[in-house]
């Protein structure tokens, strides 16, 4: 039984597929159901999508694509200068780690020398222009939790202020457990410094071998300047054999490479490289010898009143 009621018609179908043209209704099957056609059996009403509410879809789309344009310009013009910032702000902490320098020892094997271990306290800014405020903040912590000489003070006040307070530089050496202490657990507040490790040297002879064996020390600005691949926390033997010797026995530092985000929140690593140590040297001078030619030497210097004395 068919019922004709406007431009649609009432079908009732028991089948449980469903064919394409009960779905897609074109104008040739509206004309076959008009005119009683038995295979449009009845089974439920069906319109064809209407020409206005393809308009209204296409006027919806249009309107959605519309806004998510204006968001964009919004936040390239008014808040990209400040997303700029975000990314900018955002920084790589770098820590070097010191290598164990190596040991000299005696042509009988007895060490001349040995590596100790201290921290220095270092300013180390990041690349981020730092304001004149921030840097005089930091200047009064360190000046009221260190003890400085007046020397230190003067290298203090001369890394911070002007064109110095944007390079990395050595403040204090040899800092005290209470004032490692403090700055460990100030580390959050006071990113622009650093603890840096210092490996140091104890020449177990001291004075009778210190013109053969010589010294250590940072290195410094003309050093770096003639080599690249120095930073200032690097330690380079400075006279004697420390400094002709120096590739040898200085190894190679390590690395700790770090993102620190806009927040300051620490990032994972991006870098961890484990130091070298350096080389041991065998040299062909004997200790007890040194030391006995020392006091020889001391007590004729003593008995002439000369000042000053060699031996062959």
């Amino acid at each position: 039984m068919r019922k004709k009621r406007g431009s649609y018609s009432i079908k009732r179908n028991l089948k449980s597929s469903v064919e394409p043209e009960e779905i897609l209704l074109d104008a040739n099957l509206l004309k076959q159901n008009a005119e009683g056609d038995e295979h449009l059996e009845r089974s439920k009403y069906e319109l064809p999508i209407r020409s206005r509410k393809i308009s209204i879809l296409a006027y919806m789309s249009f309107l959605v694509f519309v806004i998510f344009l204006s968001k964009i310009y919004f936040l390239q013009k008014n808040q990209g200068e400040r997303f700029k910032k975000m990314v900018q702000s955002q920084s790589t902490r770098v820590e070097y780690v010191s290598a164990a320098r190596g040991i000299m020892y005696d042509e009988t094997m007895i060490p001349l020398v040995s590596n100790t271990e201290s921290f220095d306290l270092a300013w180390v800014p990041d690349k981020k222009q730092l304001s004149a405020a921030r840097t005089g903040q930091v200047r009064e912590i360190i000046k009221k939790a260190v003890l400085l000489s007046e020397d230190e003070s003067r290298q203090l006040d001369r890394v911070m202020t002007g064109s110095g307070a944007q390079m990395p530089a050595i403040i204090k050496e040899h800092l005290s457990n209470e004032e490692i202490i403090f700055f460990k657990t100030n580390q959050e507040a006071l990113p622009e410094i650093k603890l840096v490790s210092r490996v140091g040297r104890r020449y177990v002879l001291g004075e009778p071998l210190a013109h053969v064996l010589g010294y250590v020390g940072r290195a410094s600005e003309s050093e770096m300047k003639m080599d690249a691949s120095l930073v200032f926390s690097d330690i380079l033997g400075k006279s004697g054999v420390e400094q002709y010797y120096d590739t040898i026995l200085r190894g190679q530092r390590g690395v700790i490479r770090q993102q620190v985000n806009a927040k300051g929140e620490l990032q994972p690593f991006l870098e961890v490289a484990a130091p070298v140590s350096g080389k041991n040297i065998v040299l062909t001078i004997r200790k007890e010898l040194q030391e006995n030619a020392y006091e020889l030497i001391k007590q004729a210097v003593d008995r002439a009143g000369t000042g000053m004395g060699a031996s062959l």
